[in-house]
């Protein structure tokens, strides 16, 4: 099983971080749902400050002592409002399973990774019961116009 964070603001998350302005917070939370039937669910908080977004992650029924990247899914511009999560129609092949790329038109392509650390890259490992429970810290940094 694995730990696939398709989240639908994904999108709004980014348009808030390109429009934040100092001194204004901005809070964002996801429920995690089973995809494909893998029984995971969980809460992720974001806090949007200024530059700084604080991630909050817990999930539960996850493989017990795995690594779980996750990472956030969102469709951008236009079609931001219309991220999803993909419906059962969504599995094109019939195998009983969506695939990333099955899910791709709904939820969006990966916008970015949420690892628990970027020196050395490292993602979170579920506790022997399935458990993942972490805070990350990350400092955005907008680009120079041109």
């Amino acid at each position: 099983m694995r730990l696939a964070v398709c989240v639908a603001f994904g999108a709004a998350l980014l348009v808030g971080i390109g429009q934040a302005r100092a001194g204004t917070i901005y809070s964002y939370q996801a429920n995690l749902v089973a995809e494909n039937h893998s029984g995971v669910s969980g809460l992720a908080l974001f806090t949007l400050n200024g530059n700084f977004l604080t991630m909050r992650l817990q999930a539960s029924g996850l493989t017990p002592n795995q690594i779980h990247m996750d990472h956030l899914h969102g469709l951008l511009g236009a079609a931001a409002p219309a991220t999803s999560l993909p419906p059962p129609s969504a599995d094109t092949n019939h195998d009983g399973y969506i695939e990333s790329v099955e899910a791709v038109p709904f939820s969006g392509p990966p916008l970015f990774a949420t690892p628990v650390s970027v020196s050395p890259l490292t993602y979170p490992v579920a506790s022997g019961t399935g458990v993942v429970s972490y805070t990350q810290d990350l400092r955005y940094h907008r680009p120079r116009p041109l």
